[in-house]
């Protein structure tokens, strides 16, 4: 899959975290219940667990995701090996913290909100999107840096 595709399936998986954690923050600013199939996802929102550093987790998730789109639609339009790096590093945090968010949740909290494994879907789809990225990105630097080792 060519890099071009690969970045905008990313930036879809993004503005979809974004839609995502925008509707679960809005949600929480209002104070009102999202929707949701069982009392799970009331449960933990409710939890001291939905804050840290006194800031509701859903405001997190909405500026992490919103500042990996921007990150992602400047390698869009323009490629750069320590914006790359810096993507890749936002990419293992989200997922360090999403793998720290379920475990919180279910033995923790113990209770199962649909919205979270939303955003875990998401996240699991852009870690393996952006694994195949990387591996291109990370070819395309080697071939370049080898080429210039010979050229010396």
């Amino acid at each position: 899959m060519s890099r071009s595709k690969l970045l905008k399936i990313i930036i879809l998986l993004l503005s979809v975290g974004v839609l995502l954690s925008g509707y679960l923050y809005v949600s929480k600013a209002l104070n009102v219940s999202v929707i949701c199939p069982n009392s799970g996802c009331d449960i933990v929102d409710a939890s001291p667990y939905s804050y840290m550093l006194g800031i509701p987790v859903a405001l997190w998730g909405l500026l992490y995701y919103f500042g990996m789109f921007v990150m992602a639609m400047m390698l869009f339009k323009k490629e750069s090996k320590g914006l790359f790096n810096l993507y890749f590093l936002g990419v293992i945090f989200g997922i360090s913290y999403t793998v720290y968010l379920r475990y919180v949740e279910y033995f923790k909290i113990g209770a199962f909100c649909v919205w979270c494994w939303g955003s875990v879907v998401v996240m699991v789809a852009l870690a393996y999107y952006s694994w195949r990225l990387y591996r291109q990105v990370k070819g395309s630097y080697n071939t370049s840096d080898d080429k210039q080792k010979v050229s010396n």
